[in-house]
This record gives structure tokens, C-alpha cells and sequence, in this order.
């Protein structure tokens, strides 16, 4: 281990990619933590080689969808339109650059035979965060890797993924046989299900002062057109409430002009009687995402959605259950892609 490493964070390839490399606001805001604290960022050979697969796959759509999207332009209006990006080599450039940007962030763990074989009795038991008909060979590489690193120093590791968690619930914490397997080790691995609850935990992130009104304020302007979008549901109508509620949370970035900040805010979804010719129902709909804020100019930069879930409220009659769905976003910085 590195000598003088306090404490490690473990991101899985889910969060690699929706927050684009650790470009996104709460990405920065995470690198700057773990500098001032003197941490660093655990990186496994497998998660890398995953995340570099799935964004070239992502890349890769990106392109065809603007190619499909500039036909149908020129064949609506009769216009020429041209599309300018880089090209699949440049992104296989960016993406090692930005590898080799972070490797005094990093701590790399190569993938071992050792790491496969215990990840291979874990699937052969249906040990989480494996499990019946969902072998999750590379998350439970990822778990082995992280128990490698916290014989020397805690490691919090970061999952979008519920195989880690109790019963597949966020709110049910590390899944109960490898909290046991860690303490039978004596070894500290915490687990956060984004960058925010990381950057929340004692000793991560200082929290920044913020403006709350003028940022709740930007938030429901930004998201509201996402709101109406999910306010049809299977053919259901549904208006949405004003916020019931909007939690956020502002944390230091390199740039000393701008706060990131997570939020997560809640609707009340009243379905339109008749929309459906049944019952009409009443859903909660949550809404996650972050931002980088500008003190000086009041105003929201880079803004993304990470993420929604839909439950019924339980004061009307209907479904029951919840969905999340992450919403991840892969696309590019402004300016490299060009429409002409």
C-alpha cells in the first residue's frame, strides 16, 4: 500500500461512467477531497478494463445517434447537415489521457488468480454479491480487491449496484454475509451507493456554504422538463405536485469560483381522473442529480440528472413496488461535438 494513505475510495465501473471519468461536478469535488485528506481512489484492472469497454460501446451510439439525427434533419427540411466529432481512436486517446491525468489519484490493484478463485467460490456458493441465475463474476472480483486493500487502510466503496446490498435495498446497507466476512478479517470496507454519500461520510468532504434558495430554485427550472416527461406512466396520466421536498448538498471543487452540489428532490404524482378508465393512483417520484453552482453569478453549470425512482405514495390505492432507473450520462464535453 502507499505509504501515508489514509483512506482509500473504491468506485465501481457504474460510477466511472455516469460521472464521466470524474469530470462531473461531484467528480471534482471528490478528487479535491481525497487530495486535501490525503486519500486516494482505488482502481482495480477489472473495473478499468470494464469502464473503458463500455464508454468506447458508448461512444460508439453516441455517434450513430447524431448520424441518425442529421439524416432525419436533412430529410425533413432538405438542408445538408454535417456532423463533426472526433473520431473512435480520439476517444480511445481521451480516455487514456484522462488515465494518465489521474494517476497521482490512483491506486492501482492488477487482477489477480487469487481475486478470480475466491470470486469463483462466492458464485459456486451464491454468495452475495453474487446470487440464483446473476453470477456477478467482476463485482465479486470487485469485493476481493477491496478486502485486499483494507487489510491495510478503510476503504469505502462506491456501487450503484444492489448486488452489495442487503435484500438488493440501498437503504438495507452492506449485504449481511460480506459485512461478517469483513469483520471476520478485520478489515474496515464501508459501502455508499453514490459520490455524494461518500463525499457526506465523516472525513471525506468539508461541506460548502451555499446559497439554498437560489439553488432550489435553478434545480426545479432545470429538471422540470424531465418531471412532465415521467409524469405519463403506462398510459397514465399523472400532474405533478411542486416539490414536496429538495435536499442538497454543497461540497468544495478545485475551481475556488464553484460549489458542487447533489441533490434530490421529491413529487407528489396525482394520476388525471379518467386517464386510465381505473382507479387513479398517486406516486412518488424522487429525482437525484448534481451540479456545479457559481457563487458570483448565481448560476447552475453542468448540470445532470443521475438518476429516478417511482413508488406509490400509500395514500391512494394502486401498484405496489418502486423502480429506479439511472440515467447516466456518457456524452462528451460541450465543444466536441459540432452540428453544421
Amino acid at each position: 500500500m502507499i505509504p501515508g494513505i489514509t483512506r482509500l475510495v473504491l468506485l465501481d465501473s457504474n460510477v466511472w461512467i455516469g460521472e464521466r471519468m470524474l469530470h462531473s461536478p461531484l467528480g471534482a469535488a471528490l478528487l479535491y477531497a481525497l487530495v486535501q485528506a490525503g486519500g486516494r481512489i482505488a482502481l482495480p484492472e477489472i473495473v478499468r478494463r470494464e469502464v473503458d469497454a463500455v464508454l468506447l460501446r458508448d461512444f460508439d451510439r453516441t455517434i450513430e445517434t447524431m448520424d441518425k439525427s442529421a439524416r432525419w434533419i436533412r430529410q425533413l427540411t432538405g438542408r445538408h447537415v454535417s456532423v463533426t466529432a472526433p473520431s473512435r481512436i480520439a476517444a480511445e486517446a481521451a480516455f487514456r489521457e484522462r488515465w494518465t491525468g489521474l494517476a497521482g489519484t490512483l491506486a492501482e490493484v492488477p487482477f489477480t488468480l487469487d481475486q478470480a478463485n475466491a470470486a469463483l467460490d462466492k458464485i459456486l456458493r451464491r454468495d452475495p454479491p453474487s446470487g440464483p441465475n446473476n453470477e456477478q463474476f467482476r463485482d465479486c472480483c470487485i469485493w476481493e480487491a477491496a478486502l485486499e486493500l483494507a487489510a491495510s487502510v478503510p476503504v469505502h466503496l462506491v456501487t450503484s449496484d444492489r448486488a452489495f446490498f442487503q435484500e438488493r435495498s440501498i437503504a438495507g446497507g452492506l449485504a449481511s454475509s460480506l459485512a461478517a466476512e469483513a469483520r471476520r478479517l478485520d478489515r474496515t470496507v464501508s459501502l455508499h451507493s453514490s459520490l455524494d454519500g461518500v463525499l457526506r461520510h465523516e472525513g471525506i468532504a468539508a461541506a460548502a456554504t451555499i446559497n439554498d434558495v437560489a439553488i432550489k430554485a435553478a434545480i426545479t427550472t432545470m429538471i422540470a422538463s424531465k418531471v412532465e416527461e415521467l409524469s405519463t406512466d403506462g398510459g397514465r396520466t399523472f400532474e405533478p405536485s411542486k416539490p414536496l421536498r429538495i435536499v442538497i448538498n454543497g461540497y468544495a471543487t478545485p475551481v475556488p469560483s464553484e460549489i458542487a452540489v447533489a441533490f434530490e428532490t421529491d413529487f407528489r404524482l396525482d394520476e388525471a381522473i379518467g386517464s386510465s378508465g381505473r382507479d387513479p393512483l398517486r406516486l412518488k417520484l424522487s429525482i437525484k442529480g448534481s451540479l456545479n453552482w457559481v457563487p458570483s453569478a448565481n448560476e447552475a453549470t453542468d448540470w445532470q440528472i443521475s438518476g429516478w425512482s417511482k413508488s406509490l405514495d400509500g395514500s391512494g390505492p394502486g401498484f405496489s413496488g418502486s423502480s429506479w432507473e439511472p440515467a447516466f450520462s456518457s456524452n462528451f464535453e460541450a465543444g466536441q461535438f459540432q452540428i453544421l
